[in-house]
């Protein structure tokens, strides 16, 4: 049985007791539930990737992410980037490219967030509060590779999905002498 501990606008906070059927071992976990999040890694037409620059008051700093947020109820993915796209970055992408999702904290959380590409960019209007809060940050691949390996993103979503871009770029020029359709055995 599930108990509400708190209601918010962004998540709610509950309470859940496990049988040894479905946990392994009886036990109760209070966790947060949180609606699904996609973020994209925009790439434009010469290959630069936008990113923007996002102040975070919890954490008292601000942080060079890709652009995204949570999906609206009764929102699809594709929709739901498209918008994040237009708000944040002024951009609508022609094309869109799933790549994969994760949970962000397993333990804790019911958040799982969805990476894409985005290209064919074209064009949009941001609104005002959004280009208040977020700066776009034009770089180059290789830019964004050395602030990788430098440690200089810290938003973990946007490092999994950077990540994954080059590690498919890479893999799809074949540099790495790997076949980029593999099927893997298993439930893994």
């Amino acid at each position: 049985m599930k108990e509400l501990l708190l209601k918010s606008r962004n998540f709610s906070v509950v309470r859940e007791h496990f049988d040894p059927e479905t946990a392994g071992v009886e036990k109760t976990i209070e966790y947060v539930e949180q609606p699904c999040v996609v973020i994209a890694v925009p790439v434009l037409d010469d290959g630069q990737i936008i990113l923007v620059e996002h102040l975070r008051p919890i954490l008292g700093t601000t942080l060079l992410e890709c652009p995204g947020g949570k999906v609206d109820s009764g929102e699809d993915l594709e929709s739901s980037i498209t918008r994040e796209l237009q708000e944040e970055i002024g951009y609508t992408p022609g094309e869109l490219e799933y790549i994969s999702y994760l949970y962000s904290s397993v333990g804790s959380s019911t958040e799982k967030i969805h990476l894409f590409v985005a290209r064919k960019l074209s064009p949009h209007v941001r609104k005002p509060e959004d280009a208040k809060r977020m700066q776009i940050k034009q770089r180059t691949a290789e830019n964004v590779l050395r602030l990788l390996q430098s440690n200089r993103i810290h938003d973990g979503k946007t490092e999994i999905a950077l990540y994954k871009y080059f590690s498919r770029c890479v893999a799809t020029i074949g540099e790495l002498g790997i076949a980029t359709n593999v099927e893997i055995d298993g439930d893994f």
